[in-house]
């Protein structure tokens, strides 16, 4: 069976403030006091939210974030990183 190619129409899309935040995963599988915030690539580019899941411990990508103002011009790099989170 072929793997599903994943993309930005996968992730729920919000606005929060200055930010485009994609949600990946689900925040209420994560332990509440775990969450990490992490500069990927340039600073301020991109940021991974990260955090530890409730049934393993184990630290995923629960949403990504991009400065709204620059998401249209980073879609395809935003598509990238999404695709290599949704895998992890």
């Amino acid at each position: 069976m072929p793997q599903k190619k994943w993309n930005l129409n996968m992730a729920k899309r919000s606005i929060e403030g200055n930010l485009a935040r994609y949600r990946i995963r689900d925040s209420r599988m994560f332990d509440e006091n775990s969450f990490r915030t992490l500069d990927i690539g340039e600073p301020g580019k991109h940021k991974l939210i990260r955090g530890r899941l409730k049934r393993n411990r184990k630290w995923k990508t629960q949403s990504v974030t991009v400065e709204r103002s620059r998401d249209r011009e980073l879609r395809k790099e935003t598509n990238e990183i999404i695709a290599r989170a949704m895998k992890e």
